[in-house]
């Protein structure tokens, strides 16, 4: 039976997931969940739970500090069935001059590759983002004992807008 377990902050978006969803898959869950609080509070969102396939679109670069992706990484990877994959997108808007220019000039940065992006569409709109150079997404795999299966690029005009990473955990590959 096809299972579906969704999480996201924004209400409205699970709302019409569910309204595009139902009927389609047998097993529907979805959950209103800000992830960084429950990463900075280790609660273990999706519970007992195990899958086979987990995707994390649009998420890593929203996850500020280098130690909270670490630490979504490998909680991913613990939730993982026997050969399950992970699959993550990082989006690679800081190789792209109309998302450059989104750049808000700011003193104050968390980290090297940190930005704040407004989106200004008839208002401010304001988002945190972290571009996630190769060197970090290796490291990334590497400290959460991630073994890297595929990688590739899609999305956008140009087709390369996000890297997705494909992984399993180092112990079964």
């Amino acid at each position: 039976t096809l299972s579906y377990t969704g999480i996201d902050a924004n209400a409205q978006l699970l709302q019409a997931a569910e309204a595009a969803l139902e009927g389609k898959i047998p097993a529907l869950h979805l959950h209103q969940l800000d992830i960084i609080e429950a990463l900075l509070t280790n609660l273990d969102f999706l519970e007992n739970q195990k899958f086979q396939l987990i995707g994390s679109f649009g998420v890593f670069h929203h996850i500020p500090s280098f130690e909270l992706r670490l630490s979504l990484l490998k909680y991913l990877l613990s939730k993982l069935e026997k050969n399950g994959v992970v699959v993550i997108s990082f989006w690679q808007f800081m190789k792209f001059e109309r998302f450059q220019k989104k750049v808000v000039p700011t003193e104050d940065t968390l980290e090297k590759n940190d930005y704040i992006l407004d989106w200004n569409r008839g208002k401010t709109a304001l988002r945190y983002c972290h571009f996630t150079p190769q060197e970090e997404q290796e490291k990334l795999c590497e400290l959460a004992g991630a073994h890297l299966l595929e990688t590739y690029f899609a999305d956008g005009k140009e087709e390369t807008v996000n890297q997705y990473v494909v992984l399993t955990q180092k112990d079964i590959a």
